[in-house]
């Protein structure tokens, strides 16, 4: 992994290493290597991303999220954490990939990312992760919690996630068939 992204770093805009994984205590779980991946980013004109998830137990977890965007307590630690973490590897972009969210947590996710934003120092960007919907009345569990407005509004920029259709797991498929894309934007 480190001599990979030591060759591909030129080629660079943001360096996404996933991910820290969040946990209910409102502390992060740091994925292997973090320091010697960081380095190599800032090395170069690559601005590396913190990529915090909602990963618990090898999935992503809507009651992990629930605790951290109702408890007030446990958010302030974990919001602090993050900008501890950022500041400790130089990492620019705080970037959320919360997937699974319960759709009861739409407006405290808006919130959530709200106050993350008004806490980031200058030069810092803030973005998440979004799922790939064609209304904003869209129904289902990976469509409902996530606000395309609101978090245009909030973040700094926004990643689609265009390319998650064809997946090992699933039918034989492209993995960004370019029609579905296109509805999506």
């Amino acid at each position: 992994l480190v001599n990979a992204t030591r060759a591909i770093n030129p080629f660079l805009t943001y360096l996404a290493y996933f991910s820290f994984e969040a946990k209910r205590d409102g502390t992060l779980k740091e994925p292997t290597e973090t320091a010697k991946i960081a380095n190599i980013a800032t090395q170069g004109q690559t601005i590396p991303m913190l990529v915090i998830t909602n990963i618990e137990n090898g999935n992503f977890s809507a009651d992990l999220t629930s605790v951290i965007l109702r408890d007030a307590t446990i958010q302030n630690k974990f919001i602090t954490n993050i900008l501890q973490t950022a500041e400790k590897y130089g990492m620019r972009d705080i970037h959320f990939d919360f997937e699974s969210v319960a759709p009861e947590d739409r407006e405290a996710y808006n919130r959530f990312l709200r106050n993350v934003k008004t806490r980031l120092p200058s030069g810092y960007t803030l973005s998440t992760t979004l799922v790939p919907k064609t209304s904003s009345n869209q129904k289902g569990k990976f469509f409902e919690a996530h606000d395309y407005k609101a978090q245009g509004q909030i973040v700094d920029f926004v990643v689609i996630m265009t390319y998650d259709w064809g997946w090992q797991g699933g039918p034989p498929m492209a993995i960004s068939p370019i029609g579905p894309v296109k509805e999506v934007l």
